[in-house]
């Protein structure tokens, strides 16, 4: 109907795409290399099953999908940030055990 070649296939790699790829990035581990099969997902759903919505360029931004969209980019090029689990072991690999904003003598007991 939307013109998806194999559509039972699709659906369930979508699915496990979103499933994984969301638990992903509410931890905050791989969170750009989830976001690029997620972006990929969001824009494949504007293109197809939101397309006949679409009739003027305030049509196509208002679509949640579209946010999405925006958001998984953003996440894809600048990365999950500071509170993020991708951050936590960088840091970790990196050898610093202390936030850096601290004094050396403010961790000892």
């Amino acid at each position: 109907e939307l013109g998806i070649p194999l559509p039972a296939l699709h659906a369930v790699v979508v699915g496990y795409t979103e499933l994984v790829g969301g638990a992903l990035l509410v931890a905050g581990l791989a969170s750009r290399l989830a976001a690029v099969p997620l972006a990929v997902s969001m824009l494949v759903a504007v293109l197809t099953a939101k397309r006949a919505e679409i009739t003027g360029v305030a049509d196509f931004f208002g679509l949640l999908e579209v946010a999405y969209l925006v958001m998984l980019v953003a996440v894809a090029v600048g990365g999950a940030g500071a509170v993020s689990l991708d951050h936590l072991l960088a840091r970790r690999l990196r050898g610093d055990r202390a936030p850096s904003s601290l004094p050396a003598n403010a961790l000892k007991a």
